[in-house]
């Protein structure tokens, strides 16, 4: 008799018990405690990262670096092919061409179909022979050469609006790489101008003017990197740009050059350079730089700059990105 009453007792108490934990479960069926597609963070719907269908964010993007792919993640973008404007954000550290190299970086590539099953990539690279980049969606890879770097990079398509990868050792600058993480993300589903440019110059002894000029492509970093046989850092930022011109009724790219020292007192180097007809303007001490960052992908950057070897030569610019 007293094991029965034990028993009793026993299934009173847990039958008590799960009475308790009944409200419970039901709170947490009722909030979506279990698997579900979207997930939120405070009041913000995180996005599909490019995985599946777009989960509408309720801000433009999720933080406000320019170099964390977070902030590219809320362009709503279709998932249905690789074709459009990407952003690519990387962060590394490598040793390339004897240069050692600690810095963050974006830049943006245009993915074009052609005229067979291949896809063209734009990457903004001064040099031509490295600038269109052939590939196969099906191989699942993109690779191409990461000119600030000075070092080729390997993207993994995980799908139509994100790839991933990583800058790769070796190849013709015998690239070491110490540290690397890079994203690319896809900001737009066209392929349209990434800004415009209007520049008016001076060259032997003849003005020019061009306004709102098409910008192709930019590149942008901010970091370190030391050459060898020097005991000091170089430390600060790249912006450069390809855009695109008339001259003389034919197509002429002008890619520019600035670079923007860390230290107070030092002058930014500028270079404005024509590639069909070889013409530069180029300088280190008569240059000014001006920038506005309203947001990430619209920036409005000024330089001005009077070639260092014929001074005669005079150059000053307007850029304004607008993704």
């Amino acid at each position: 008799m007293g094991v029965l009453s034990n028993l009793v007792k026993g299934n009173f108490i847990v039958r008590s018990m799960c009475l308790l934990l009944l409200p419970v479960l039901f709170m947490i069926a009722s909030c979506g405690g279990g698997s579900g597609s979207e997930k939120e963070v405070g009041h913000v719907t995180e996005p599909d990262n490019g995985r599946s269908d777009d989960i509408e964010c309720e801000r433009e993007t999720l933080t406000q670096d320019k170099y964390l792919s977070t902030s590219y993640d809320c362009s709503q973008t279709s998932n249905d092919a690789l074709v459009g404007t990407w952003m690519v954000v990387s962060e590394y550290k490598l040793t390339s061409n004897a240069t050692e190299k600690n810095k963050k970086s974006r830049f943006t590539i245009s993915i074009t179909e052609t005229d067979n099953d291949e896809l063209n990539a734009f990457v903004c690279n001064p040099e031509e022979s490295k600038r269109n980049i052939r590939f196969n969606s099906s191989d699942n890879l993109v690779t191409f050469f990461d000119y600030n770097a000075q070092a080729d990079i390997e993207l993994k398509i995980i799908s139509n609006k994100r790839m991933v990868g990583k800058h790769l050792s070796g190849g013709n600058t015998a690239a070491i790489v110490q540290e690397s993480e890079v994203t690319a993300l896809k900001i737009m589903d066209t392929s349209p101008n990434v800004g415009k440019l209007d520049l008016n110059y001076r060259y032997n002894e003849s003005n020019f003017s061009e306004q709102d000029l098409d910008l192709l492509c930019f590149l942008q970093d901010d970091g370190a990197s030391q050459s060898p046989g020097l005991t000091t850092q170089s430390q600060g930022g790249h912006f450069d740009f390809i855009a695109l011109f008339k001259n003389s009724d034919t197509d002429e790219k002008l890619i520019s050059s600035v670079f923007i020292p860390e230290a107070e007192g030092q002058s930014p180097q500028v270079g404005v350079f024509f590639v069909e007809s070889k013409r530069k303007i180029q300088g280190r001490w008569n240059t000014t730089v001006d920038s506005q960052n309203p947001s990430i992908l619209k920036t409005a950057f000024s330089a001005e700059v009077t070639d260092d070897y014929s001074l005669k030569d005079h150059a000053t610019f307007s850029v304004q990105l607008d993704l």
